[in-house]
């Protein structure tokens, strides 16, 4: 069944109808590494994993620093809270 020939299906159906892709959609062949790059991704990868360990170490450190200074800070504000104000001093005059 052919469309219309004033339907956007239509003339562009009839450009690309027995056209084919020219990109495979796998890869004739894939490239070997050599020694040296091999050995690079793996110091890359390596040190890929000891920057994120040592910053997830330090987003746990700072989590618990965060918590221990709210609480702390809650403990300071309720015995601000109990403590009555002092009184001022009339400052004397000379």
């Amino acid at each position: 069944m052919r469309k219309s020939p004033g339907t956007v299906d239509g003339w562009i159906g009839d450009i690309f109808r027995n056209t084919q892709s020219s990109v495979p959609p796998t890869p004739a062949f894939r490239p070997t590494q050599t020694p040296s790059e091999k050995r690079a991704d793996e110091t890359t990868r390596v040190a890929r994993e000891i920057t994120e360990a040592a910053k997830e170490r330090l987003q746990a450190d700072v989590a618990r620093l965060r918590q221990a200074r709210l609480e702390k800070e809650a403990v300071d504000r309720a015995n601000a809270a109990r403590v009555p104000a002092k009184k001022r001093q009339a400052s004397r005059s000379r």
